[in-house]
């Protein structure tokens, strides 16, 4: 049947070249390092916050341990953040997809300062 052998070729073609230019060892990449990254989130917060606790509360004011708290959110956002750099610094900044991945960057770099600062 010519529909499944074109079929059949067009998926090879797939695992082959990839898709958008990217191989699918290197989506797989990607896809793990986000998971990994949306997994450790949790902890990766309050491990930074527990050790930045300690510091602040050898200081004799008590609102500054209470500020702390209001860190949590944003340090969950921090190793997706890293996760997204580390992909780019992974591809070719000039392709196509290394200028989605700055645009990616950029915003969520920001999202990440705004979300500190408020």
């Amino acid at each position: 049947m010519p529909i499944l052998d074109n079929f059949y070729n067009q998926i090879l073609i797939v695992v082959r070249s990839g898709v958008f230019g990217i191989s699918l060892f290197d989506l797989g990449l990607i896809f793990i390092l986000l998971i990994f990254s949306l997994l450790i989130r949790e902890v990766f917060a309050k491990l930074v916050v527990k050790k930045v606790r300690k510091i602040i509360q050898r200081t004799s004011n008590k609102m500054d341990d209470h500020l702390f708290d209001s860190l949590i959110p944003p340090f969950k956002l921090l190793p997706v953040v890293l996760a997204f750099l580390a992909i780019t610094l992974y591809f070719d900044i000039n392709s196509t997809f290394g200028e989605y991945l700055k645009k990616i960057n950029q915003t969520l770099s920001t999202v990440f300062i705004f979300c500190l600062i408020f």
